[in-house]
């Protein structure tokens, strides 16, 4: 089971009533249709739903080649089949789930080509955004990376350290105003740890660490080079382990 479908499941039944006051309040001041307000309703069941498979997809709870069964999902959420199609529906638009005629839906297989284009994706974005923010970031934000970088000096697990690099780069790129480009990053970075999944070791502390400080030190200077340099230095080597990763595993499977 799903286990995001309990708590998802107990979050629709507690927003039922607000829901539906919620639809109250929409008819009577825009006088929509009964129809419509129904729609409204659907919608917000289905955004839960679509978050749970989501969140679970990309945190390998369901792996590759897993069918989704519109029937037992509804029964897990408690909701109807209504909902989980439309969320099947979005996820493979997002490329998360693959839907054939007569096998029905399955979480998509991972790929070197769409890790490559992950890739080149977050080199783009994540290199544009740290060069604005470099030029406005504030004492706050700086303030904010140097307590993350001064963490590293205590035990953590892998997972935990990698959480303090996310927000320590997160930090620098939100300080560049750019939402959308930001939205595009993590994204990104949500579908590229589908892949580090399969890596045992992939964090390098001393790396991460050592980028981290020389990002914060060219935030302090204003430096634009040295802020992009440091970004690369981050994402390059552990992309490289993952592909050889990915690559490995794929000639295991032809090989089986």
């Amino acid at each position: 089971m799903i286990q995001s479908a309990v708590f998802v499941s107990g979050l629709l039944q507690d927003r039922e009533s607000v829901i539906t006051k919620l639809a109250k309040m929409t008819l009577d001041s825009h006088n929509l249709s009964m129809d419509t307000t129904r729609q409204l309703e659907i919608q917000s069941v289905e955004d839960a739903v679509h978050q749970a498979l989501r969140d679970a997809i990309l945190t390998s709870e369901l792996v590759p080649g897993n069918h989704l069964h519109l029937a037992s999902l509804a029964d897990q959420f408690g909701v109807s089949t209504m909902p989980v199609r439309g969320a099947i529906r979005r996820l493979a638009t997002e490329g998360l789930v693959q839907t054939h005629p007569r096998r029905g839906a399955v979480v998509s297989e991972l790929s070197i080509s769409e890790l490559d284009e992950l890739h080149d994706l977050r080199i783009a974005l994540e290199t544009t955004v740290v060069r604005i923010a470099v030029l406005v970031i504030g004492d706050q934000d700086l303030d904010r990376m140097r307590t993350v970088l001064a963490q590293y000096e205590t035990d953590h697990t892998p997972e935990e350290y990698q959480s303090l690099e996310w927000t320590a780069f997160l930090t620098c790129y939100e300080a560049a105003g750019r939402e959308r480009t930001v939205k595009l990053i993590i994204e990104a970075a949500q579908l590229t740890d589908r892949y580090a999944k399969l890596v045992d070791g992939a964090f390098d502390l001393v790396r991460t660490k050592d980028s981290l400080a020389r990002l914060i030190a060219a935030c302090e200077t204003r430096d634009r080079i040295e802020a992009e340099r440091a970004v690369l230095e981050n994402l390059r080597p552990s992309f490289e382990a993952v592909r050889a990763a990915v690559l490995d595993a794929t000639r295991r499977s032809t090989n089986s």
